[in-house]
């Protein structure tokens, strides 16, 4: 059986790409699924975490959520603030000598 051509296509994007995009999809889901539990529309979120454009409400959490906004941790965290909700898991920094104690202990 032949592979399809969109499946060899896919195959041929680099892990770390994959990774970005499947993150960035969770991350819409859940900002989508916020907006619903809180009865918040877009512009409502723009407002909350200053992206508001009044000539274009609604715009940039549009882009964002068809993901065409490369979203920075400042932005996460104020979306994660604002809904009341997590969108990403970040692992506290281990200093080196936290590494080295653990090593010992092993």
């Amino acid at each position: 059986m032949s592979k399809s051509r969109l499946r060899k296509e896919v195959e041929q994007i680099p892990d770390h790409k994959r990774k970005l995009h499947g993150s960035l999809t969770t991350i819409s889901m859940n900002v989508h699924k916020a907006l619903r539990e809180k009865d918040m529309s877009f512009e409502d979120l723009e407002k909350e975490i200053g992206r508001y454009n009044e000539e274009m409400p609604g715009e940039w959490i549009q882009r964002m959520l068809g993901g065409g906004v490369n979203l920075s941790l400042r932005t996460i965290f104020k979306l994660e603030e604002v809904l009341d909700t997590k969108l990403i898991d970040v692992r506290e920094h281990e200093s080196e000598e936290d590494g080295k104690r653990r090593r010992r202990e092993e």
